[in-house]
């Protein structure tokens, strides 16, 4: 009598190289996507940071021309004056830039200021318009930001 051994088939477990290729490339497209968003989001990022940072320092900027005493010239913390306007630099925390420094080139942001002085005669605010642009080497006509305000002082 013969006897037929029983053929064992073995079952295989895993995943097979092309499966494994497969998924390596979609896993690969992926991530690639990912990585070429990240400087887009980093670049907004950045944008809303000098966005803000610019909203608060022109919000300080107005509050130091309206705690100027009605006597005063310049503003108090800043040194704005309230008679001509100008240009002013400010640093990266909005404070005044030190005269020591190269101003155009290393500070941070650019005040210009244009004030229209109440008349003598007449009981009306001093105007001033106020435009915050960054950088400050860029100068107002390739600046990469703006904020512009107006502010009305009773100086009287």
């Amino acid at each position: 009598m013969i006897t037929a051994f029983p053929i064992s088939v073995r079952k295989q477990r895993g995943f097979s190289l092309v499966e494994v290729t497969i998924s390596l490339g979609i896993a690969a497209f992926g991530l690639v996507a990912i990585f070429g968003l990240l400087p887009i989001g980093i670049n907004g990022n950045q944008t809303t940071i000098n966005q803000t940072s610019i909203a608060n320092f022109t919000t300080s900027i107005v509050a130091d021309l309206h705690s100027a005493e009605k006597s005063a010239t310049v503003s108090p913390r800043l040194g704005i004056s309230l008679a001509a306007g100008g240009t002013y630099y400010l640093d990266e925390s909005g404070g005044p830039f030190p005269a020591s420094r190269s101003v155009a080139s290393d500070s941070r942001y650019r005040v210009d200021t244009t004030v229209i002085p109440a008349s003598a005669t007449e009981k009306k605010a001093t105007k001033v318009g106020v435009v915050v642009t960054w950088p400050a080497a860029a100068g107002p006509t390739k600046a990469a930001g703006k904020v512009a305000t107006f502010v009305a002082i009773d100086r009287n």
